[in-house]
């Protein structure tokens, strides 16, 4: 999950995100989330995520570009 911001509750129907991803968690999906920029809610990324460490944040695109390959290290090492 990519997120720059919150949920979008108010255009259509919508499940919780703990309830969305539980379904996925429930399958063996491991579930990682990446907030970008600085009005991301941290509260969100953590309902979601399959475990706390699977949160990366990057205040901008830019900034992301350069942690891609940690993220991606730390993602293929987790397995």
């Amino acid at each position: 999950m990519i997120t720059d911001g919150q949920q979008t509750t108010d255009s259509g129907p919508y499940e919780h995100l703990d309830v969305a991803s539980e379904k996925l968690k429930e399958r063996g999906v491991e579930i990682y989330a990446l907030g970008i920029g600085k009005d991301f809610e941290q509260a969100e990324l953590k309902l979601m995520v399959s475990r706390q460490n699977n949160i990366f944040v990057a205040p901008s695109f830019d900034i992301l570009v350069q942690k891609v390959a940690k993220i991606k290290e730390q993602i293929c090492n987790s397995k």
